[in-house]
């Protein structure tokens, strides 16, 4: 059965086929599908990032699709930059670079870091009951939390 990713991060593709793989799965990225559109990540946690990313594709696709989002949370900014590490520092941030600057400048003047959390939320989104096999294979591993698109 094939999945979509949603992303083109080779990454990503690489690591979900490895977990995959063994369940039946075959997962393609989005650009196999010649999708590409980037869906506004305005969810207020990782969760809702990664349902958004998914149920978009989901709805050009009408296939199974899987999403993930992560983020740097440092204890010490009060959990910043959580669902906003993409987007971390404004405008003005435009590569991982420039953002982790803007961290450590953020931290040079307050409390000392002894906490800094990865963050990750998976979602796979689908159309119909067609797909419970693969709802059931999933749960059955525990790999992923499963929402079943509106």
């Amino acid at each position: 059965m094939k999945i979509v990713l949603a992303s083109n991060n080779e990454h990503k593709l690489r690591e979900l086929r490895a977990i995959l793989s063994d369940l039946g799965m075959d997962v393609v990225p989005m650009r196999e599908l010649d999708i590409h559109i980037e869906p506004d990540e305005n969810g207020a946690s990782f969760e809702e990032n990664s349902y958004i990313k998914a149920k978009a594709i989901l709805d050009v696709c009408h296939m199974p699709t899987i999403a993930d989002d992560s983020g740097l949370m440092v204890d010490a900014l009060g959990g910043a930059p959580g669902v906003y590490s993409a987007r971390y520092g404004g405008p003005d941030c435009i590569s991982d670079s420039d953002r982790i600057n803007y961290l450590l400048k953020k931290l040079e003047n307050g409390a000392p870091v002894k906490t800094v959390r990865v963050a990750a939320d998976d979602q796979i989104s689908m159309t119909n009951l067609e797909n419970d096999s693969l709802r059931k294979r999933l749960e059955q591993a525990g790999v992923l939390k499963l929402k079943e698109a509106a």
